[in-house]
């Protein structure tokens, strides 16, 4: 294998089959050549992101690879999204401990290190976070960095200047858990911005937003976002506002 990337391909037999333990095994025969265990090891932790039952052996492997996954770059980041599907908030944090000391850091790195910030209500953190990321050289993660900004602004920082971020988002042109966090951050920043004259389009933008992403209650990440803004939204409508909000939660 000349090209590290190939190293996906070497498990990709095994990981269809979920067989863990020779994906596992061949893992570990890549460990004197780093870069391939790279890219096996980022193949690995994709498979475990999606896989409910895999979440005391995606544990085990991050703590038994600490040294060489916080050497890494595709492992090191997809262990981070593998983290935050699996709601590992704490180790999420702890894996991207010292991500500012990195050499080439890239915003795709870092998207997951966002999600955890809103998770666990440090918005501040993730807009600071998803901020300094838009000043990097852009890559594909940009609208989710851009909609992470907009959401922490929507709902405890400017809401003008959260829908001046969403001008920037081609809506069509995104991924449905995009276009989910688009709506709930312009139902946010509408309702806060204008109050009772748009309560009903900040609504609106939140039956949007079901619809783009139906499932999102089977995502803790967008369950939470989702009932943030119900929360914001219902604020701005007196008690009866809460009230909704209250009742709408409440049929999740």
């Amino acid at each position: 294998m000349t090209n590290p990337a190939i190293a996906s391909q070497y498990i990709a037999e095994d990981m269809d089959a979920k067989n863990w333990r020779q994906v596992l095994t061949k893992i570990d025969e890549l460990a004197s050549a780093p870069e391939k265990w790279d890219y096996a090891a980022a193949g690995l932790l994709s498979g475990y992101a999606t896989d409910r039952t895999k979440r005391k052996d995606l544990i085990r492997f991050v703590k038994q690879n600490r040294d060489i996954l916080s050497q890494s770059e595709q492992a090191w980041g997809e262990a981070g999204y593998a983290l935050v599907n699996h709601d590992l908030t704490q180790m999420v944090q702890a894996h991207f401990a010292g991500w500012r000391d990195r050499p080439n850091i890239k915003p795709w790195m870092l998207t997951n290190l966002a999600c955890a910030y809103m998770n666990d209500d440090q918005l501040r953190e993730a807009a600071e976070l998803s901020d300094y990321c838009l000043g990097l050289p852009p890559d594909h993660s940009f609208p989710m960095h851009i909609t992470n900004l907009a959401h922490c602004e929507a709902n405890v920082g400017d809401p003008a200047q959260a829908l001046a971020l969403l001008e920037q988002i081609v809506l069509e042109a995104e991924t449905p858990g995009t276009q989910f966090e688009y709506e709930l951050a312009r139902a946010a920043a509408t309702a806060r911005a204008h109050g009772g004259a748009r309560l009903s389009r900040a609504w609106n933008a939140i039956k949007n937003a079901r619809r783009y992403h139906p499932q999102y209650k089977l995502e803790p990440g967008s369950k939470k976002s989702y009932q943030r803004t119900v929360k914001t939204v219902g604020a701005q409508g007196g008690m009866l506002g809460k009230l909704r909000a209250w009742f709408h939660l409440l049929q999740q």
